[in-house]
């Protein structure tokens, strides 16, 4: 801190100079004290405590004086500036005051505080040359994550500025309320979806181009997304999957077997529902085979129907089979046969206890997972191959 001069005090008395004189009891020996009337001044004792005190503030000033310093900031009190900074270094130093010239304190390291070595003023120097412009442009503009501090940083020069930007994300916001009901629109384009692929770039191999109106679903019969051809870009484009939100749950759906027909001979086999799409009845038209040459004479065969009561069954297509009441039913699907319909029937009886029922992996049911077997029901099932899918459909009777 800057040296602070003390008034000494001189001590003012009525008789100055006398004292009492006061024998001991020893010859010629006496005890002395003042006599000096009113005091009017005590005054200032020279004692070893104010002259070490004395001692210390010249040598504090001395020390503050003699460092070098930076000034690293300004405060309007010392409070302030020992809050923010309770200690500091050699050589930190900070203004101090509401008005110029400002007090500088500096940090005192064997005081361990901040000293006040009293205002640094200067007297005003001559008016320098003019110099250049300074110019400022906008550099880069950034958006930072939310809830970061925004920056500005200067990527030129102090003459030839360039401010770089980073401003933060702001963070998502609530909700807002729903707004009015748009007007109708225009009619939008329709489309068909042709078939399934598992990836994008099968399908694209599979069909390099398309016509307005064709589709074709990306990924498993389970989860796939829906690509349309776009005429103007000339590409499949992803138009998202066609599940809308949950709707509410709705009565169980029913499926049955309505008629069985025989179609004419090389017409295609159908499959009609006759009812509803909560309340199926399914009418399956079956063509009947070309008549052929007469062949010779072949070994028996097994029976087109016939009971089977164990499991690890396989199938032959367009054959019917009964097995009666089971408990679990394991299936097996034979190769389809090239050139004609294939279809693979076969009814079971759930008695006291559900038939538990198993098919091959591959094999789909109709709206997209197996019905519940309940108790004491009988069932019919058909599974249809076409466009290389095992397609199932089961009715209760």
């Amino acid at each position: 801190m800057a040296f602070t001069p003390r008034t000494w005090v001189a001590r003012l008395v009525q008789y100055p100079g006398r004292r009492r004189l006061t024998l001991t009891g020893n010859t010629n020996e006496y005890d002395v004290a003042r006599s000096e009337g009113s005091i009017t001044a005590a005054g200032d004792v020279i004692s070893a405590e104010n002259l070490n005190d004395l001692e210390n503030r010249i040598y504090t000033a001395i020390d503050a004086a003699g460092s070098q310093f930076v000034i690293l900031g300004h405060y309007a009190t010392l409070s302030a500036l020992q809050t923010a900074h309770a200690t500091g270094s050699a050589g930190n130093a900070y203004s101090v005051g509401t008005v110029t010239p400002y007090d500088v304190y500096v940090w005192g390291v064997d005081a361990a505080a901040w000293q006040d070595v009293g205002p640094i003023a200067s007297t005003k120097g001559d008016k320098g040359d003019t110099g250049d412009a300074a110019t400022i442009a906008v550099g880069t503009v950034t958006t930072g994550a939310a809830g970061s501090s925004a920056t500005v940083t200067n990527s030129g020069t102090t003459g030839a500025a360039v401010f770089d930007f980073a401003i933060p994300q702001g963070t998502t916001g609530a909700t807002g309320a729903a707004g009015e009901k748009g007007e109708k629109g225009d009619s939008g384009t329709s489309f068909t979806i042709l078939g399934l692929y598992a990836t994008l770039s099968a399908l694209q191999t599979a069909h390099p181009t398309g016509s307005a109106g064709n589709a074709y679903a990306v990924g498993t019969a389970e989860s796939n997304t829906i690509y349309n051809w776009d005429i103007g870009t000339s590409a499949w484009v992803n138009i998202g999957n066609l599940q809308g939100i949950q709707g509410v749950a709705g009565n169980a759906a029913t499926i049955a077997v309505g008629t069985v027909t025989t179609g004419a001979a090389g017409s295609e086999a159908s499959i009609n529902n006759s009812g509803t799409t909560s309340a199926a009845v399914f009418d399956f038209a079956i063509p009947q085979g070309s008549k052929g040459d007469k062949g010779d004479k072949g070994d028996t065969g097994e029976s087109g129907l016939y009971q089977q009561l164990t499991t690890g069954t396989e199938l032959l297509p367009n054959k019917k089979y009964d097995f009666g009441e089971v408990g679990t039913l394991t299936l097996t699907l034979s190769a389809p046969t090239a050139g004609v319909a294939n279809e693979y029937v076969f009814s079971f009886k759930s008695g006291s206890t559900a038939t538990t029922l198993s098919l091959p992996s591959g094999v789909k049911w109709l709206g997209g997972s197996a019905p519940t077997i309940a108790i004491n029901k009988s069932y019919l099932v058909a599974i249809v191959y076409a466009d290389s899918e095992y397609r199932v459909i089961s009715g209760e009777f």
